[in-house]
């Protein structure tokens, strides 16, 4: 544990490096180190990144943290399945021994470890993924490092010139740009994880997938990723529910990401058509349909991601007997009593069945018992997330306790 009163303390990889063509040396970026100091407010610790120096164990005896930073240097390709080439050098082999040894330990006992750039690569080779050896060499695809132009050289920034020559192609007479702060080119990149967990490693946010601004997505879909992550860890970590419960976050998560992928590359497309009919098109359909409240709601559900559900969630139960109202795996639309939401299940109900349903499974369910007449012929069990888990009758009774049963630790 760490004192109040001592700072925690941060390892950095090394890199292998030779100075003056002679002296082998590890080499670690002052921006990491001033990251980790001024950031994190931790004490930076470099250490080799060889491990016929630096021992794992002993390392991971004296740390709070791992940092695997950037490199020059490639993993080798050995690592995941490809042949090496003179054209991916330089490759650092003592630094893929020492890091990927050196993630597994970390997991297997619970150091926090973050992974930049090569660190991440590495992360990912670690737990069995694989990487393209120069990915500017895919179609269509360029290196994370910088824009590139076809031949390989580094491609340059846009000038202000090059700036408001588009802006006078393109926009509203008049406008012209000035005293640039940063002038860079951007390209859209669009890829997902094809899982968000494994073992004791979950990923979220910007880490699981990245795609278009188009709609501004990618805020509430990592918002979201977090707090389905953030019940499920809650209810685990205070031994409410079972270790299983968090092998629901990869494929709700999961297809939810495809889902907004999908939608922000057709708004892309359609925002960046440039053949002038189809500009007429799309403007006058778009005029059009804003014009129908329906349109405009579905719209905006869609982008706000409300309309979002999990019915292939192996937390969603099949509906039980006449359940009126939101099904299993969709969004529970009405406001919880206070403290029934964001942390356990609620039992919404007839008085006796939910009040029966939290005592037997008091540390992951409270009771709600149901104000509307409508609602006091079904039982509900809705997730701390507000989705519905379980929709029945009364007489499903039996099979929403099965269902908290398999959950309760």
């Amino acid at each position: 544990m760490i004192s109040s009163t001592k700072k925690p303390v941060v390892g950095i990889i090394g890199n292998s490096g030779v100075i003056n063509d002679r002296h082998n040396v590890q080499l670690v970026g002052q921006r990491n180190m001033r990251a980790v100091a001024e950031v994190a407010g931790a004490l930076p610790l470099m250490f080799a990144g060889t491990p016929d120096i630096t021992d794992i164990e002993a390392l991971l005896g004296a740390v709070d943290g791992i940092l695997l930073t950037g490199a020059r240097a490639n993993v080798h390709p050995t690592r995941f399945g490809f042949e090496p080439h003179p054209a991916h050098e330089p490759y650092d082999q003592d630094r893929d021994a020492m890091a990927l040894g050196l993630i597994e330990a970390c997991v297997e006992r619970g150091v926090p470890i973050f992974g930049i750039c090569r660190g991440f690569q590495e992360m990912n080779v670690a737990f069995g993924g694989s990487l393209h050896p120069e990915i500017r060499e895919i179609p269509g695809r360029m290196n994370h490092r910088m824009p590139r132009l076809e031949n390989g050289e580094i491609h340059p920034d846009p000038t202000l010139d090059e700036i408001n020559a588009l802006m006078a192609n393109r926009g509203s007479p008049g406008i012209v740009m000035s005293d640039p702060i940063w002038l860079a080119a951007f390209r859209i990149n669009e890829r997902k994880v094809r899982d968000y967990s494994r073992g004791r490693v979950f990923l979220a946010g910007d880490a699981a997938h990245i795609h278009s601004p188009a709609g501004g997505q990618g805020m509430n879909t990592g918002m979201q990723d977090a707090f389905n992550l953030a019940w499920k860890l809650a209810l685990v970590i205070e031994g409410a529910a079972k270790p299983s419960l968090l092998d629901s976050y990869s494929p709700e998560r999961s297809a939810v990401g495809d889902r907004v992928l999908k939608n922000a590359g057709r708004l892309t497309e359609a925002a960046t058509l440039s053949n002038p009919l189809l500009q007429d098109v799309r403007n006058a359909v778009v005029r059009f349909a804003a014009t129908f409240p329906h349109f405009q709601h579905k719209v905006a559900d869609q982008l706000a991601e409300m309309d979002i559900g999990y019915p292939d969630s192996p937390l969603t139960a099949g509906n039980g007997h006449g359940a009126t109202g939101p099904k299993s795996g969709e969004r529970w639309p009405h406001r919880l009593p206070a403290g029934a939401g964001g942390r356990k299940f609620t039992a919404v109900g007839p008085a006796d069945l939910v009040a029966g349903l939290a005592a037997k499974f008091p540390k992951l369910v409270v009771a709600a018992p149901a104000g509307d007449p409508a609602q006091a012929t079904a039982l509900r069990l809705i997730r701390p997330d507000g989705y519905v888990g379980f929709a029945g009758s009364p007489k499903d009774a039996l099979r929403a306790e099965a269902y908290l049963a398999r959950l309760a630790s």
